[in-house]
C-alpha cells in the first residue's frame, strides 16, 4: 500500500472510533453496519453521559447524529460537545430524513 498523504488519512478513518445517535432502531442499525467501529446511542443525552464517564480515555473520532429526536436534538448536542471541549474534539456530521 502507498505511503501518500491519501492512503494515511483512509487508513485513520477506518480504525476510526465512531459515535453513532439515532433515535430511529431501524435506522440506527442500518447506519452502524458500515465495517467501522460504531458504538451506537439512541439519544444525544446517553451520548453525552458516555462521554462525561469516560473523560477522553476513549476518544470519538466522529460523530454522526441525527438532527431531530426526542428530548435533546442533533443541534444541542453539537453544542454540548463544543462546550465539552477538550482537545480533540470529534467531527460531527448531522443528518435527517425531514426535508
Amino acid at each position: 500500500m502507498s505511503d501518500s498523504p491519501m492512503s494515511a488519512r483512509r487508513e485513520h478513518w477506518r480504525s476510526a472510533r465512531v459515535a453513532l445517535v439515532e433515535d430511529d432502531d431501524e435506522m440506527r442499525v442500518l447506519l452502524a453496519d458500515a465495517g467501522y467501529d460504531v458504538r451506537s446511542y439512541r439519544s444525544a443525552l446517553e451520548l453525552l453521559e458516555h462521554l462525561d464517564l469516560v473523560d477522553g480515555s476513549e476518544p470519538i473520532d466522529l460523530v454522526i447524529s441525527d438532527v431531530r429526536m426526542p428530548g435533546v436534538s442533533g443541534m444541542c448536542l453539537l453544542e454540548g460537545i463544543g462546550a465539552w471541549g477538550g482537545e480533540l474534539l470529534p467531527r460531527v456530521i448531522l443528518i435527517t430524513a425531514f426535508g
